[in-house]
C-alpha cells in the first residue's frame, strides 16, 4: 500500500494511504522519529482531505473547548482506530492535536505548523482534492 500523500511537521508526519483500488477508503498513519508507526484510523479519502483542509484553511473557526493546554476545535474523527484530530491556534501557528479514543482526553501527538508550513499543506491538499 503506497502512500498517497505525506504531510510533515517538525514533530511528525501524517501519511494518508489508499486501501481500496477505487480510492474510496483510506488510512491515516502517524510517523514519528524513533517510534513505531501509529495507525490513526480510516475514512473515505474525500472526507479526510476535505475536513483536514477545512480545519487548516478556515480562520474563522472558534474554540469548542480545551484540550490539554489549548483552546481547540474538532476537525476529524476516524473510523477503525478511532483517533480524532483537533486544531488549536497559537499566534500564527496551527497545532494539530491527535487524540486516541482509548486514552480518554489525552493527546498522543502535537504537530506544530508555522504559517508557511500550513500554507504548504493547504496547497497540497487542494491539489489532491482537485486530482480526485
Amino acid at each position: 500500500m503506497e502512500p498517497l500523500i505525506t504531510l510533515c511537521s517538525r514533530e511528525a508526519c501524517l501519511q494518508i494511504r489508499q486501501t481500496t483500488i477505487d480510492g474510496t477508503w483510506s488510512q491515516c498513519w502517524l510517523l514519528q522519529n524513533n517510534k513505531d508507526p501509529r495507525f490513526l484510523g480510516a475514512d473515505s479519502l474525500k472526507i479526510i482531505l476535505s475536513r483536514l483542509l477545512d480545519g487548516l484553511d478556515n480562520n474563522s473557526r472558534q474554540s469548542e473547548g480545551k484540550l490539554g493546554d489549548y483552546e481547540a476545535y474538532w476537525v476529524l474523527s476516524l473510523a477503525e482506530a478511532h483517533h480524532a484530530l483537533y486544531i488549536a491556534k497559537d499566534g500564527t501557528e496551527r497545532i494539530l492535536l491527535w487524540q486516541d479514543a482509548d486514552r480518554g482526553i489525552s493527546v498522543v501527538c502535537e504537530m506544530r505548523l508555522s504559517q508557511n508550513e500550513c500554507s504548504e499543506w493547504i496547497s497540497k491538499l487542494r491539489a489532491l482534492i482537485s486530482a480526485n
